[in-house]
C-alpha cells in the first residue's frame, strides 16, 4: 500500500471518530469532575485518554457495521466504508485498554464491559442495536459508565451523589441518542434495524427525548445546587431551558430528512459545545486550582 493510500485510510478513521459526537465524552468526565470535586492530575488525564480511544474506536466500529451513505451525527458525508476502519477501531480499543490499566481496576473492568457491549451493540452477529428498546438501554448504559469510570477516580465511587449523577448522565446520553436517530428512519429501514423513530415517528421520539432530558436536569440540578454559587447553577439552568426550547420547537414543525438532520446538528453540536464550555470554566473556577 502506497503512503497516499496510507494516510487516505487514516483520514477516513479519523473522520469516522466523529468528532463532534466525541464531545460528550468529554462532557460526561467535564460533569463527572465538577460532581464529584476530583482534583486535575496524571490519572485523571490518562483515564481521559483511555476513554477517549474507547469511545472514538466504538463510533469507527459502530460505522463500519451500519455502512452508512447518507449523514450520520457528527459526519454530514461520511466517506466510504473499508476495513481499514475495523483495524482500526480495534487497535483504538486495545490501545485505550493498556493505557486503562495504569488507572485502577474498576476502571479497567468497566472498560472491558464497556468494549464487550460494543461489540454486541454493532456487529452483524449480534447487532443488539437493531432494537430500539436495547439501543436507548446500550447508550444509557455507556453515559452512566462515563460517569462511573471517572468515580472510580475518587473515593465517592459507592456514594449517593455517584448513583444519581451517574444515572443522569445515562439518561442525557440516551436523550442525545434519540435526538441523533431521529434524521435516520430510510437509512435504519434499509438495514432493519427499527429504532424507537422508525417505530413511533419522529414526535414520540422527541417527546421521549425531552422526558428522559428532564429527569437527567433535575437529577443533575439538585447535585449541582449543592456545589456550584447561585449565578454558576442559574447559568446551567438557563443551558438546559434552552436546549428544551430548540427541542420542543423542533417537534412542533414539519420536517424532512435533511431538515431533521440540520437541526440536530444543532441542538447536540449547543449540548455538546457549550455544555463543554459551561462545566469546563466551572471545573476549572472551583476545583482544578485547589
Amino acid at each position: 500500500m502506497h503512503k497516499t493510500e496510507i494516510l487516505a485510510e487514516i483520514k477516513r478513521i479519523l473522520l469516522h471518530i466523529r468528532f463532534p459526537i466525541q464531545a460528550y465524552t468529554l462532557l460526561g468526565f467535564s460533569f463527572a469532575l465538577l460532581i464529584l470535586e476530583i482534583n486535575l492530575n496524571l490519572k485523571v488525564l490518562l483515564a481521559f485518554i483511555s476513554w477517549f480511544l474507547l469511545c472514538s474506536g466504538i463510533a469507527v466500529f459502530n460505522s463500519y457495521y451500519d455502512k452508512d451513505k447518507g449523514p450520520v451525527a457528527g459526519l454530514k458525508n461520511p466517506p466510504k466504508v473499508h476495513f481499514s476502519m475495523f483495524i482500526g477501531s480495534m487497535l483504538m480499543k486495545i490501545i485505550g485498554l493498556f493505557i486503562s490499566v495504569f488507572v485502577n481496576n474498576i476502571f479497567t473492568t468497566l472498560y472491558l464491559v464497556a468494549f464487550i457491549l460494543s461489540i454486541l451493540y454493532s456487529h452483524k452477529f449480534f447487532r443488539f442495536k437493531s432494537n430500539g428498546y436495547i439501543a436507548i438501554i446500550f447508550n444509557f448504559i455507556a453515559g452512566s459508565f462515563t460517569f462511573l469510570a471517572v468515580a472510580s477516580l475518587s473515593d465517592k465511587m459507592l456514594s449517593s451523589t455517584t448513583i444519581i449523577a451517574s444515572v443522569a448522565s445515562g439518561l442525557f446520553l440516551a436523550s442525545v441518542y434519540i435526538m441523533m436517530q431521529i434524521h435516520q428512519v430510510n437509512e435504519d429501514k434499509s438495514r432493519g434495524d427499527i429504532s424507537f423513530t422508525v417505530r413511533y415517528g419522529k414526535s414520540k421520539a422527541i417527546t421521549l427525548s425531552i422526558i428522559l432530558l428532564l429527569i437527567a436536569v433535575i437529577f443533575s440540578l439538585y447535585l449541582l445546587f449543592s456545589i456550584l454559587p447561585i449565578f454558576m447553577s442559574l447559568t446551567i439552568v438557563t443551558y438546559f431551558l434552552i436546549g428544551l426550547f430548540f427541542l420542543i420547537k423542533w417537534k412542533s414543525i414539519n420536517t424532512n430528512s435533511l431538515t431533521n438532520y440540520n437541526i440536530m446538528s444543532k441542538v447536540t453540536n449547543y449540548f455538546g459545545y457549550l455544555g463543554n464550555l459551561i462545566f469546563l470554566i466551572f471545573y476549572f473556577l472551583l476545583i482544578a486550582t485547589k
